[in-house]
């Protein structure tokens, strides 16, 4: 995908020299509209535009520093000048060398901020275009209700557009990533004498002090979000850096991206996933329901160890794409993935019998709230694994098994 760069004015002269950053380009081809969109929802961050604040409030106290100091020079050059004595030449010497450096950090800490905030409006601007892709991401099938290859367009429509979405934010932090200045490193001066501090003196033991990058004895880098199954994540070759997403190899079956149907589609009435074609897929995508309680006599439901898929097993067989038999049409007569009806309502005791249609109702809301939450937690766990991932590592991947019928 071709980055367009962001032309930025030229940095200003009196900046100190900086380093070289490596980076390697992503290849957002390797990513689908959840997991471009989990990348940016939570990068619209009030602190960092605090950040930007805090940047430009420094500039201005140093600035307000300088001021004195000049003030005070010259201040110094009138009671004592510089051809009066060499002591005086040698003060005022380091005293311009001190509001120099004090004027390369203002400038510094001005230009970060300059840069923070065009790095924080890219963000914000992808995140506030992304997310009503994301809506109907999550949200088509509940609008165009029968499964089919037009659910495969709207998907590649949706990622054609994140993609576009997200290049365009890369670029643009590519290019005020510049504007981050690294301030100059002032050297403490060494000292001929050195005291060891020992164990228990009230300094830090040796070897337990923090070096560059460290981040502290709590800090954890950030888990980047993994690619699609079978795209290479990075564009070309380059240095192999710590926080780069890795390749996810494809498994042949295995769902690559889908899109989530919800508890109430006439066609997945239980709800459901449509995996769409991919590395390992095929052409062609199909739909796979949501194992419950109710299909235990079709095989799906929660094995032993705790993974989705038939019982006694890992996988899940998947639904043709036609949808599921029609209610009472399924076979041998059985409607295989419809609800159990109930028709027993709750009645009052040593009264005539009162029906209470205001209690069943109640309890039919608390079912629909438990349906919509198993359904989350299974999806989630099916399609975006890495929001389930913490300190023990990765959750378990669901497994799916083609049917019979579709091989």
């Amino acid at each position: 995908m071709i980055q367009e760069k962001k032309i930025l004015y030229k940095l200003p002269d009196g900046l100190p020299p900086q380093p070289t950053w490596e980076y390697r380009d992503v290849d957002w081809n390797a990513y689908d509209v959840p997991r471009m969109w989990d990348m940016v929802r939570h990068e619209d961050d009030a602190l960092g535009w605090e950040q930007i604040q805090g940047f430009k409030q420094l500039s201005e106290l140093i600035d307000s520093h300088v001021a004195a100091l000049e003030r005070q020079r010259e201040q110094l050059w009138q009671a004592w000048p510089p051809e009066s004595t060499p002591a005086a030449v040698t003060l005022l010497k380091a005293l311009d060398q001190h509001i120099s450096a004090l004027k390369s950090d203002s400038l510094a800490a001005a230009t970060s901020s300059h840069g923070l905030n065009g790095i924080m409006v890219s963000l914000s601007t992808a995140k506030r275009e992304m997310q009503p892709l994301a809506e109907e991401w999550f949200n088509h099938t509940s609008h165009v209700a029968r499964p089919g290859p037009w659910w495969s367009h709207v998907a590649d429509r949706l990622n054609r557009e994140a993609r576009s979405i997200m290049g365009k934010s890369d670029a643009d932090v590519n290019s005020y990533r510049s504007r981050l200045i690294v301030p100059q490193i002032v050297q403490s001066p060494v000292r001929d004498k050195r005291t060891t501090i020992k164990s228990g003196e009230g300094g830090p033991e040796a070897g337990t002090g923090f070096g560059p990058g460290t981040g502290g004895p709590n800090f954890r880098p950030a888990r980047p979000i993994p690619p699609v199954p079978g795209f290479p994540p990075l564009q070309g070759s380059g240095p192999d850096l710590q926080g780069l997403p890795a390749g996810v190899p494809a498994v042949p079956g295995q769902p690559v991206s889908m899109l989530p149907i919800a508890p109430g589609n006439p066609y997945v009435p239980g709800g459901g996933a449509y995996i769409l074609p991919g590395p390992g897929v095929g052409r062609g995508g199909y739909v796979v329901p949501m194992p419950t309680a109710s299909t235990a006599a079709t095989g799906y439901g929660t094995n032993a160890g705790g993974r989705l898929g038939p019982n006694g097993s890992s996988g899940m067989m998947p639904m043709p794409v036609g949808g599921a038999p029609a209610p009472g049409r399924g076979s041998g007569g059985q409607g295989g993935y419809r609800r159990q009806g109930e028709t027993t309502w709750p009645v009052r005791q040593g009264v005539p019998p009162v029906i209470m249609p205001e209690a069943k109702l109640q309890q039919h809301g608390v079912e629909q709230d438990d349906t919509s939450a198993a359904f989350q937690e299974w999806y989630t766990e099916l399609a975006m694994p890495w929001r389930l991932e913490g300190d023990d590592g990765p959750a378990p991947t669901v497994t799916i098994r083609r049917g019979v019928e579709d091989r």
